[in-house]
């Protein structure tokens, strides 16, 4: 079916388990988990409050990472260079009231580790091809949300952001501007629609305003119209 959709893209300040009940409700939500491409979970069962462990605290991600561990990896576990793992009808858990949830769709992808310590796919921050690579590992997210959405995305919020910026020590500005060419090339040359016309709202979410306003200054995106996910 044709995608057409509005496509817009926001910010959005405040957490995942924040924003994900921002989201109205029958609308199918996707969710970027930046994930640990050799650990299911990263830190998740030491304590650690990255956002992949906030994920897997408010919901049932992290038994789904499992089963690609023990029913798909034989016992290893591992995020291929150029790939994710798509996990559907994750229950979500609202914080203030456990009794209410949402079901989400997780995609698990990872970003290089430029202090070359614990990624899995090594790169320095003076490899070449680290832009290309990185850009190659965004266009697979979005193709798998793509794939993954219902019916023809109509209904579907997607909800990303700065993917590898904190302890990975990826550059911001580079992050975003890269997610800019990928949602902003040709999706149907036929319609002149763009990638992110196959969903109807996309979200960049941080708690940090310096990463909202790089987000918000490359997308030409107003500040005052910044969402809240409180």
């Amino acid at each position: 079916s044709e995608r057409k959709n509005k496509g817009q893209i926001k910010t959005i300040k405040g957490r995942i388990e924040q924003a994900v009940f921002r989201v109205p409700p029958g609308k199918q939500i996707i969710i970027l988990d930046f994930a640990d491409d050799r650990m299911p979970g990263g830190l998740f069962l030491y304590g650690a409050s990255t956002q992949e462990e906030t994920i897997c605290y408010n919901s049932n991600t992290y038994r789904a990472l499992l089963d690609f561990k023990y029913q798909r990896f034989d016992g290893g576990f591992m995020i291929p260079e150029f790939g994710c793992l798509y996990i559907k009808n994750v229950k979500f858990y609202q914080p203030v009231n456990p009794n209410v949830n949402k079901n989400v769709d997780i995609i698990a992808a990872a970003c290089y580790d430029l202090t070359e310590v614990h990624g899995l796919h090594i790169k320095s921050k003076e490899d070449k091809d680290l832009e290309s690579c990185t850009k190659k590992k965004f266009e697979t997210i979005i193709a798998s949300a793509q794939a993954n959405s219902n019916d023809n995305g109509e209904n579907t919020y997607l909800i990303l952001g700065p993917i590898g910026c904190g302890a990975f020590q990826n550059d911001i500005k580079t992050i975003t501007e890269l997610w800019e060419n990928v949602l902003s090339s040709p999706l149907n040359e036929y319609s002149k629609t763009k990638q992110h016309h196959a969903f109807e709202e996309i979200w960049f979410l941080s708690g940090k305003d310096d990463k909202l306003e790089i987000f918000e200054e490359i997308f030409d995106l107003h500040p005052k119209e910044r969402l809240h996910a409180i």
